[in-house]
């Protein structure tokens, strides 16, 4: 390994763990350097947070309002799809691609469940419910464990004159609860902008 990529592989001691690492930057030459963009794995080092703690006090519960409101919501049935909105079907199926041109590098050929796309249609995503679904929320959200008390920032590059209207017109259809100025702020930095038209970005962040 050393002489392949040009480097010392040392034993390092890093906050009381034993390391090992490379010396210097890994070195590619000859007919394959072109082909390689980088190279990983020479050290065992991983990356921590120091300031990532679980709490030894989680909260037992959440206020009733907000509690029964989950359990009303986690039993709703998903309401009918209008045909021009977007599809939940994300995947049409097993397809396999290539990438590169033949003779040349590099070339490769992949094949795997196909992600669905097409320039007419609304695209593809997932109701809230089926969110609640997968990620096992219902459970949660009647034990309590329902977000009270947090606060999710989205960073977006300029703002948008419409969302609060627009999300809501998606909570109303979802059956969530509505964004009001108690739940829901807009800070500008450095100043106020907005996008030049309905900005979809920011409306899938929201929502």
């Amino acid at each position: 390994m050393e002489k392949a990529f040009q480097v010392r592989l040392n034993n390092y001691q890093v906050a009381g763990q034993t390391v090992r690492a490379n010396d210097r930057d890994p070195l590619i030459t000859g007919a394959a350097a072109s082909l390689v963009r980088s190279v990983a794995g020479l050290n065992t080092s991983e990356f921590q947070h120091p300031m990532m703690v679980r709490s030894t006090s989680l909260p037992t519960g959440a206020p009733a309002a907000a509690a029964a409101h989950a359990k009303t919501f986690a039993a709703q049935a998903a309401p009918t799809l209008p045909p021009d909105f977007f599809t939940t079907k994300c995947f049409d199926g097993v397809k396999t691609e290539t990438s590169g041109q033949p003779g040349t590098f590099p070339f490769a050929t992949f094949k795997g469940n196909h992600y669905f796309e097409t320039p007419t249609s609304a695209g593809c995503g997932y109701t809230p419910q089926e969110i609640y679904t997968a990620y096992h929320l219902n459970g949660l959200y009647t034990a309590g464990h329902d977000g009270t008390g947090q606060t999710i920032a989205i960073i977006d590059w300029c703002g948008s004159l419409t969302i609060q209207q627009d999300a809501n017109a998606f909570s109303t259809f979802f059956g969530l609860p509505p964004i009001t100025s108690s739940n829901f702020t807009i800070t500008h930095f450095p100043a106020a902008s907005t996008c030049a038209g309905p900005n979809l970005e920011i409306n899938l962040d929201v929502e």
